[in-house]
């Protein structure tokens, strides 16, 4: 596909962000079974912005009164460095009575903290099984975290499947009826992309704008672009800008793809081609592998100007290494032509080959030309015939057809 058809398309994003403990910030506001008297010495400690005298009370209260609150609380503080320095150590073996005395919460922090390294060794064994028992006990943030490690294949094989995206679905599904609105957009994403059962893009999109009401910007990003390419739903283009701009300015760089997008074809009024050209670098540098695919497209076909094929390919590698197959395509070419700097056969023959393995048909038929005329490396027939295979496989017509008169030759 070309640049100007992948550009009015965009590409869609996993927008999988990693939640750890950093994130998963408990309120401190008092809730301590204990002595009245007690209690409001806490109140009146944590109104009157003392947080070392209420670190104090907390430590005692987990201590001498095995209150499972207040070990969670002190864990909180202790993490977070209310109040006193950051002490993971301390904050480990305080999750950890608060996961004991039945807070799962506790069990969460303590999970998440196995999972970092923190205060103690790293163990993606335990942190899985704490993740797993927070979860049970009724912790969103804990079912968040689960299918997060199970999602990224970050559970080791021991101890359940690594990477079972029908679990993973329905602890984001289970986190996000919890309120979390990270999981509401990961369930969303993998309703779009059909992971871990069928797709349902209306169900998707629906989600993508609960999540991105109540705060999470990948949902904003990602309901901007269902809504922009009329997936889930009708086309509504001056809605997507409307959420694709703040989501841009608040750092999501998938938007301001997006946003190029719509700025360089004129979706939403007259074309800005040079709003867009500013967008896709700051899209790309964000490390956004489409955004550096649609800048490269620009630079390489001059449409703002002069042609730049060293800045073009420059763009293209960033954009291929971080996952464009476009990309990909377009610095093969590049390196085959020699366009933007030295010739490179080779390199060009070994993307041609990852992206052929990736499921690119075209990818597959140029690589199969290239081992059998030795371009770029050796001659290889063989090599040449399974990558026609997988061409034909994959549906390019052209290498059925280069296919079927090979065998026709041999016979």
């Amino acid at each position: 596909m070309d640049f100007e058809s992948l550009s009015r398309l965009a590409r869609a994003i996993l927008a999988i962000v990693a939640y750890t403990a950093a994130a998963l910030f408990i309120s401190l506001k008092p809730a301590y079974a204990i002595d009245p008297d007690t209690y409001q010495l806490a109140l009146d400690a944590a109104a009157a912005g003392d947080h070392a005298a209420e670190r104090a009370f907390l430590r005692s209260a987990c201590d001498a009164d095995k209150t499972a609150r207040a070990c969670l609380d002190f864990t909180a503080m202790l993490y977070q460095g209310i109040g006193g320095s950051t002490d993971y150590p301390a904050a480990r073996v305080y999750a950890e009575k608060a996961c004991t005395f039945g807070e799962m919460e506790g069990c969460n922090y303590l999970a998440s903290l196995q999972e970092d390294g923190k205060g103690g060794a790293k163990d993606l064994v335990l942190a899985s099984e704490n993740f797993d028992r927070a979860c049970t006990g009724g912790s969103a943030r804990g079912c968040h975290n689960l299918a997060q490690m199970i999602y990224e294949k970050r559970i080791p094989s021991q101890t359940m499947a690594t990477h079972d995206l029908a679990r993973a679905r329905s602890l984001f599904e289970a986190a996000c009826d919890g309120n979390i609105a990270i999981a509401c957009n990961n369930f969303a994403v993998m309703l779009k992309f059909g992971e871990g059962g069928e797709k349902d893009l209306v169900a998707a999109r629906a989600l993508f704008e609960v999540a991105c009401e109540a705060g999470n910007n990948d949902s904003c990003a990602n309901h901007g672009l269902m809504l922009m390419i009329g997936e889930g739903g009708p086309t509504d283009v001056g809605r997507a800008a409307a959420l694709l701009k703040p989501s841009c300015d608040s750092g999501s760089h998938l938007a301001c793809d997006n946003l190029g997008v719509i700025f360089l074809n004129g979706l939403n009024g007259p074309a800005d081609t040079v709003a867009a050209l500013t967008l896709f670098e700051k899209s790309c540098a964000g490390g956004e592998a489409n955004g550096c695919f649609n800048l490269g497209g620009m630079q390489f076909y001059g449409v703002n100007g002069e042609r730049n094929y060293p800045a073009a390919r420059a763009s293209f590698t960033k954009g291929c290494s971080n996952g464009s197959l476009g990309a990909c395509d377009k610095l093969a070419e590049m390196l085959f032509d020699g366009k933007g700097g030295d010739a490179n056969p080779a390199l060009a023959r070994q993307v041609y080959t990852d992206m052929c393995r990736s499921g690119v048909a075209r990818s597959c038929m140029i690589y199969s030309v290239m081992a059998e005329t030795g371009a770029g490396g050796p001659r290889d027939r063989e090599a040449s015939n399974r990558a026609l295979d997988k061409g034909c496989e994959l549906g390019d017509t052209i290498a059925c057809s280069a296919k079927s008169l090979r065998a026709k030759q041999s016979k």
